[in-house]
């Protein structure tokens, strides 16, 4: 079994799905976008352009590793691969695409990129996430304290920061990862200073959140990315 973990802009497509299981068979990313496509109509044609390359604001991972840098569409699959699609802005000017970035990749930079796409003018800008060392899933008092604001986590894959993925950046947000986070020139980098929740109590954890919330609507403000309501 191959598994899509589906971004909230495709879910209209697939039923409002988090994640869709597709059956052993494709040996390629390609296929098994194929698979996806002919199961869900629509999925296909947000992904990939006519030429049938990945859409310039689209980011697929198998793992945790991007497919633009791993062969493409013709990156290798194996049953029980986990492939993660992220958000991609549909025609216009290109959107400013912000990274946030922490060690692990499951607790800060989880929290800022769901509150930043969650609140910004997509055709604007979006953000991704990754960590230097990632870890196997998002922590479960950051699932805990997002879905109190109702930011559901449950989803997300923790991907690894690399500098080639680092350079497809418009902003870099560090936030602990400190001399490992790659330095692209050219990329602005803020770095925000903000406490580790992983093992943090429940206070703590979403004190942590607000914080973060509170940061990401400033960027925002800042760079007159929020979404009109």
């Amino acid at each position: 079994m191959i598994v899509f973990h589906i971004p909230g802009y495709l879910r209209p497509f697939t039923g409002h799905r988090r994640s869709v299981d597709i059956p052993p068979g494709p040996r390629t990313v390609g296929e098994a976008l194929d698979a996806l496509g002919a199961q869900f109509p629509g999925v296909r044609e947000r992904v990939l352009v006519e030429t049938g390359e990945v859409r310039q604001h689209v980011n697929v991972f198998v793992g945790q590793e991007s497919i633009r840098y791993t062969g493409g569409l013709a990156t290798p699959v194996r049953d029980g691969a986990e492939i993660s699609i992220l958000p991609a802005v549909s025609g216009g000017a290109p959107a400013q695409t912000v990274i946030f970035a922490c060690v692990h990749n499951a607790g800060r930079s989880q929290m800022a990129a769901a509150f930043f796409n969650a609140l910004a003018d997509a055709s604007k800008a979006v953000a991704i996430s990754a960590g230097t060392h990632p870890a196997e899933r998002v922590h479960p008092e950051v699932l805990t304290a997002m879905k109190e604001v109702g930011a559901d986590l449950s989803a997300a894959v923790p991907k690894r920061l690399t500098a080639d993925l680092a350079r497809t950046a418009s902003l870099l947000v560090t936030m602990g990862c400190g001399e490992e986070c790659p330095l692209v020139p050219g990329v602005p980098v803020l770095d925000w200073l903000l406490l580790d929740p992983k093992g943090k109590g429940a206070d703590v954890v979403r004190a942590i959140r607000d914080e973060v919330e509170k940061r990401v609507r400033a960027l925002l403000a800042e760079r007159t990315w929020t979404r009109r309501a």
